[in-house]
């Protein structure tokens, strides 16, 4: 059986993000509670020279996530990631199925403080924390 129908089947859907994650992704989602969850499959090339996923990588994915989860909560679009903090627990291997679960820790009207942890299985590998900035859309956008 190929992943897509194994990912469809546990209620994973393509997520659709900015046009540069369509190239480090893909990206998939699936409702978790009250918030989806978010989920990586790394592969060749998504590696560094050891051999595992690339940190730089892991990073994309948990700002992608947690932005993305701001803007499925709040329906604006157009936010920026004003500060995004990483702590690399241990290495994420490739072939396996990586997944964050995005929490808003505070909100403003404008501003949304965000945390994630992105896991192996049980196992945590990258803990991620971050202020996004509801900022106005483009004015092509705005038309």
């Amino acid at each position: 059986m190929t992943l897509l129908p194994d990912m469809q089947a546990a209620g994973w859907q393509t997520a659709t993000l900015a046009p540069f994650m369509q190239v480090a992704g893909p990206v998939w989602r699936r409702k978790a509670g009250d918030w989806h969850e978010y989920a990586l499959l790394p592969g060749a090339g998504h590696a560094n020279r050891r051999g595992i996923t690339h940190g730089g990588v892991l990073m994309c994915f948990a700002d992608c996530a947690l932005g993305n989860a701001v803007t499925e909560r709040t329906g604006r679009p157009a936010q920026v990631t004003a500060q995004l903090d990483v702590q690399f627990m241990a290495a994420a291997p490739l072939g396996r199925l990586l997944v964050m679960r995005p929490e808003c820790v505070h909100r403003t009207r404008s501003t949304f403080f965000m945390r994630g942890v992105i896991f192996d299985g049980e196992t945590p590998l990258v803990a991620a924390n971050g202020i996004w900035k509801a900022v106005a859309p483009p004015a092509e956008e705005r038309r």
